[in-house]
């Protein structure tokens, strides 16, 4: 009889990513929004990196101002940050908990070249980012969906985050961990390198080239029929065509 073990790594990548779910749970010490939106505005300095951390809802579009606006609860204003840092966009709030009855966020950048998400917040494209090349990182329970056009694309997603792009991009480099996902099979690439270590999953496409690597119980799915695929899996890891 075949036995099937899993190493320790993937083990604590999944009760880390168990416990990071628990914190999401409802605070009832939250300060709660009084349900009185209000809008507030601001032109920013130029930055090509943006960092979010939080629960926000956040509508990112490509422009040539760099602007922000904000549509939340009256009382819940005073605990956002923004500060353009190091050529870096800081979104976040005020150590505590907050229950906010809305919370979001426009954002208008020049092109940018790093974006990274954390906390429980989402992110969206209003229009294709363009650029040469572009860095994606998730984290926690945070949700990415947005278009890009780019010569190379790099995508780092861990705990239970999840990422959706379409577009298309030359070459496309992947790291997954803990239980994320990504869904880039409307993403048009030649050149795909996706890395899998714990339970996630991956949907890729790949014209000319495709090197897969599963560890765990990941899977990955490609489609684009690439002449040249390398894959490697251990544990119970799948690679597939669509």
């Amino acid at each position: 009889m075949k036995t099937k073990t899993y190493n320790l790594p993937i083990l604590i990548a999944l009760l880390a990513t168990v416990f990071m779910l628990q914190s999401c749970v409802y605070d009832v010490n939250a300060i709660k929004g009084n349900k009185n939106i209000v809008t507030v505005e601001n032109d920013l300095a130029p930055f090509e990196s943006l960092q979010i951390s939080g629960i926000f809802k956040v509508y990112l579009t490509e422009g040539s101002s760099p602007h922000i606006k904000i549509e939340t609860d009256e009382n819940i204003h005073e605990y956002i940050t923004v500060e353009v840092r190091n050529n870096t966009l800081h979104l976040g709030m005020k150590k505590g908990s907050y229950d906010p009855s809305r919370l979001d966020v426009y954002i208008t950048a020049s092109q940018l070249e790093k974006i990274g998400i954390s906390g429980a917040a989402s992110l969206t494209s209003q229009n294709t980012l363009l650029g040469e090349t572009l860095s994606i990182n998730s984290s926690g329970a945070s949700n990415i969906n947005v278009s890009v056009q780019s010569e190379s694309l790099s995508t780092s997603v861990s705990g239970a985050g999840k990422i959706s792009i379409r577009g298309e991009v030359y070459q496309h480099d992947i790291q997954i961990s803990g239980v994320a996902s990504i869904d880039c099979l409307q993403l048009a690439t030649e050149e795909t390198k996706v890395s899998i270590s714990g339970a996630g999953s991956a949907k890729v496409h790949a014209a000319s080239f495709l090197d897969a690597r599963v560890s765990g119980v990941g899977s990955i799915r490609y489609s684009g029929n690439p002449e040249n695929i390398r894959t490697s899996t251990s544990g119970a890891g799948s690679i597939k065509p669509v």
